[in-house]
């Protein structure tokens, strides 16, 4: 038995392949050889894979059990022949300060849906994607710069780019 976290939507509804719906506490079994992004039920197995394929600002989250013929789909999912909820995980769990952290370091986008980012997630978060600078209000001289490193063509997204953005794209031409 495997331990992982899946969303769901609003209404416990799979959001991907057949919408099937879902009750904690049960035991689902899926027909026939599992195969990624075919059959089987999808997990992960840490929580911060989770927004990789879930808006989780927009879904539900559950701590999962999976089992039978479990197989790994790619370096974040998962795929079994068996699922159950184990509980669900409550939005205040899971949007801490260290969590919200580790996510703008996976994937620089997710800045756009946090609601007040600390500066460590928005310099995070244009380290990993230059293009997430077109999410953070009045980024500091320190983000902007971070974010030309990252993709020098994100300057456009910044509205009054710093004298050392500036001196640091001009030493690149």
């Amino acid at each position: 038995m495997v331990k992982g976290y899946k969303a769901l939507d609003e209404d416990m509804k799979a959001i991907f392949g057949d919408g099937m719906h879902y009750e904690i506490g049960k035991w689902y079994e899926v027909d026939g050889e599992i195969k990624p992004c075919e059959n089987g039920f999808h997990f992960c197995r840490k929580l911060e894979d989770t927004h990789r394929y879930y808006n989780l600002f927009v879904s539900r989250l559950f701590e999962i059990e999976a089992d039978g013929k479990i197989m790994e789909a790619s370096n974040a999912k998962m795929v079994c022949s068996k699922i159950r909820l184990v509980r669900e995980i409550l939005p205040e769990e899971w949007k801490t300060e260290e969590h919200l952290l580790k996510i703008s370091k996976i994937d620089g986008h997710v800045i756009r849906f946090i609601e007040k980012p600390t500066l460590e997630m928005q310099l995070e978060a244009v380290k990993r994607d230059g293009y997430a600078i077109e999410f953070i209000e009045n980024p500091t001289p320190e983000i902007q710069l971070a974010a030309v490193k990252q993709n020098k063509y994100v300057i456009r997204f910044i509205e009054n780019p710093a004298p050392e953005v500036l001196a640091y794209l001009q030493k690149k031409q």
